[in-house]
């Protein structure tokens, strides 16, 4: 059995928080842990961005359509989302 992960995508560049920040680190992660860890598989993306930027969900849908390719997933919404704190859930549902 696999350990499902979710990957931290830092989607508003703060310093106070952590994650791959680019695309090419997404698919340079993605594919080392296809390659590398074979009791891990990926399941979605997680990212908090900055407080009222809701354009930070934007960009995690963007970094899904990269991990997706790199994946070789017919559909990118086979990878969930984790996007946001419970004052923005609302907004995150909607992207």
């Amino acid at each position: 059995q696999k350990l499902g992960i979710y990957i931290q995508i830092n989607t508003s560049g703060e310093d106070t928080k952590s994650g791959i920040s680019t695309m090419e680190e997404a698919k340079e992660l993605v594919t080392s842990i296809t390659e590398n860890c074979k009791c891990l598989k990926i399941l979605g993306l997680m990212t908090i961005g900055a407080p009222g930027d809701y354009s930070c969900f934007d960009r995690l849908v963007a970094f899904r359509e990269v991990v997706a390719n790199t994946l070789e997933l017919e559909n990118s919404e086979d990878l969930e989302l984790s996007m946001g704190m419970s004052g923005d859930f609302e907004e995150a549902i909607m992207r």
